[in-house]
């Protein structure tokens, strides 16, 4: 009699335990695959942050460059005005001078055809060439200046550049790893579906051979 009773209800209890059994193993490699696909969804994120961040820093490194031209721009036409002013000071003196020069020799009976008017026509050569040379001086000192603004903006531009590159490998890092992640969860999923099966396979064979006989 009990023989008979626990044959009977035996399927049922092996098909249980086994699903059980099955089931838990399954639902433990999903819930594994589940956290790892969060920890790499987290990763990418935090990946996503960073690249933002030196991608902020390319904006500030651009910005400066900016600053810099516009500085040394402003300084060059400084100094252009400065030049200007030079250039006029120098030769309202030197026509002071060349004036006085002439006025001396007419007050003393000199004609300017004689040696006086040769020292006049030289003082007035080489007035001339000092305020070439200051002309000249000025616009070396300006483009200098100009030149130097130049460099320093290039010199932002390239760091600006090198740093957004940096930044877009930090994104495609963070999209292989958002990549990884999905496959993670696709594989969780899939899983799940295979442990469902393995579970109604394993019970329908237990039953079958239990409850035909097979095994007992």
């Amino acid at each position: 009699m009990f023989w008979d009773i626990f044959k009977a209800i035996l399927p049922s209890l092996l098909t249980t335990a086994v699903t059980a059994y099955t089931s838990y193993q399954a639902n433990e490699q999903r819930q594994d695959q589940e956290k790892s696909a969060e920890l790499q969804r987290r990763a990418a994120a935090q990946q996503l942050t960073q690249a933002g961040m030196i991608e902020q820093q390319a904006t500030q490194q651009e910005n400066a460059s900016r600053e810099a031209a516009r500085l040394s721009e402003l300084n060059a036409i400084d100094a252009e005005v400065q030049n200007i002013r030079s250039e006029q000071n120098l030769r309202n003196e030197q026509q002071v001078g060349e004036a006085e020069g002439r006025a001396r020799a007419a007050a003393s009976g000199i004609t300017v055809d004689g040696s006086s008017g040769m020292y006049l026509s030289e003082q007035e050569k080489v007035n001339r060439e000092a305020l070439g040379w200051l002309a000249k001086t000025g616009r070396s000192a300006v483009a200098r200046i100009r030149g130097e603004g130049g460099v320093a903006q290039a010199q932002g531009k390239a760091q600006a550049a090198g740093t957004r590159a940096a930044a877009a490998g930090v994104r495609a890092g963070a999209a292989g790893t958002a990549a990884g992640a999905n496959q993670t969860d696709a594989a969780a999923r899939r899983t799940m579906v295979s442990g469902a099966k393995d579970v109604y396979s394993g019970a329908k064979t237990i039953y079958k051979g239990v409850s035909t006989g097979t095994w007992f």
